[in-house]
């Protein structure tokens, strides 16, 4: 039994933190969350690549490679590819080395996040050093018919040796349960994301003053596994068919996209003008939502987005596609159009039905489902369930 040791958190996370998105406010979310829980304990935050220069408190693994294979310039891009692996090792576990040395008066926890991505590295490093380790699942890693299948061999890895994995949804959870009952049974648990802060209640402004624009709102950015052209289809039909209607899309234009995707902006933007409104990336996406009246996501492919939280929370009509962890949630799921996955047409045919519901003042979540809402996705629920598991993987 644990007596009153010191706990050293080591959270391991690839480039998607500090620089943006869902990840960053989950991992701040849950670390601060768990340091407070645990008396004296501490944490620090690996990042395995990132554009960052320097965070208070996190150590930049990719900025030391940087130095480190600046020779490798010369040597042939399997070989390059091959020494950026090994560094990525290496320097991991030589920082992970310095903190157990210091700090010998605490019990070392390392917990990653994508288990296919830095999870493996965690679990090396971890096996190295005898130390236990949770690797947190997350929708790229895996889900359900859509496995990720370049990194599946590591995933599998992960799976087989950390001490516990953590889901974000069900799905995930029941797939990998029954590929890998053995390997999991009693080791796996999903927990939902919860909403750090209050947010405001969704307004329904079409009741009473009828005739306004349908304002249509998507934090998926410009990617093909976020559903993006589905969603912009299904408004090019309504704005051709006469609806007096405007999508905001917030978001990045993933790299390997741009091409395609700066071309499709352009094809729009000639045909809807101002219609169409490219916003980029945003810290907050709460003011666009509260300024929109349907919040559209027709993601592929989801974990536990935090967005759609934000909207259930409000209580804005969504429309969205059945997968992730939308379809656990133990509560009436008022306001909430599911779609099928690459489905324009159906997309446009609920923001027709979601609209006549508006302008009759039909349909709106009550005050009691919206407190249900609000108390399921609370941090101290959260917060309890990973106390659990840590406390289970400790004892054991």
């Amino acid at each position: 039994m644990r007596q009153n040791i010191p706990l050293f958190f080591h959270f391991v996370t690839p480039e998607y933190y500090p620089d943006r998105g869902g990840i960053q406010q989950s991992l701040q979310r849950i670390a601060t969350s768990l340091v407070d829980t645990f008396p004296d304990s501490l944490f620090t935050i690996h990042v395995l690549e990132t554009k960052a220069e320097d965070y208070d408190n996190v150590y930049f693994v990719k900025n030391i490679m940087k130095k480190l294979s600046r020779p490798l310039s010369s040597s042939s891009f399997a070989d390059s590819v091959k020494a950026y692996k090994q560094l990525r090792f290496l320097s991991l576990e030589s920082q992970i080395k310095e903190q157990l040395n210091r700090y010998t008066d605490h019990e070392h926890l390392m917990i990653s996040f994508y288990a296919s991505h830095t999870g493996f590295y965690s679990q090396m490093v971890a096996s190295r050093f005898n130390l236990k380790h949770i690797s947190s699942i997350r929708g790229s890693d895996f889900f359900v018919n859509f496995l990720n299948h370049t990194s599946f061999t590591s995933l599998e890895f992960v799976l087989e040796h950390a001490n516990h994995i953590i889901t974000t949804n069900n799905m995930q959870r029941d797939m990998l349960l029954s590929l890998y009952p053995k390997i999991l049974f009693g080791r796996i648990t999903t927990i939902h994301n919860a909403l750090k802060g209050s947010v405001p209640p969704y307004i329904n402004k079409h009741a009473k003053e009828k005739g306004q624009r349908i304002r249509l709102f998507t934090d998926s950015g410009f990617s093909y596994k976020k559903g993006t052209d589905q969603i912009i289809d299904a408004f090019m039909r309504l704005f051709k068919e006469g609806e007096n209607v405007e999508l905001s899309i917030a978001g990045d234009i993933k790299e390997e996209e741009k091409a395609y995707w700066d071309k499709r902006i352009q094809s729009v933007k000639e045909s809807c003008g101002e219609s169409f409104r490219q916003l980029g990336y945003q810290d907050s996406v709460l003011p666009f939502m509260q300024q929109a009246d349907i919040f559209i996501s027709a993601s592929l492919s989801e974990g536990c987005s935090n967005s759609r939280i934000l909207a259930l929370c409000m209580g804005i009509p969504i429309i969205t596609t059945d997968n992730g962890a939308i379809i656990d949630y133990p509560f009436p799921k008022t306001n909430v159009a599911f779609v099928r996955i690459g489905n324009p047409v159906m997309i446009a045919r609920c923001i027709r039905g979601i609209f006549r519901n508006l302008s009759s003042g039909q349909g709106e979540m009550s005050c009691i489902e919206r407190e249900q809402r609000l108390q399921y996705f609370s941090i101290e629920r959260e917060r309890k369930e990973w106390v659990t598991v840590i406390n289970k993987v400790l004892e054991r």
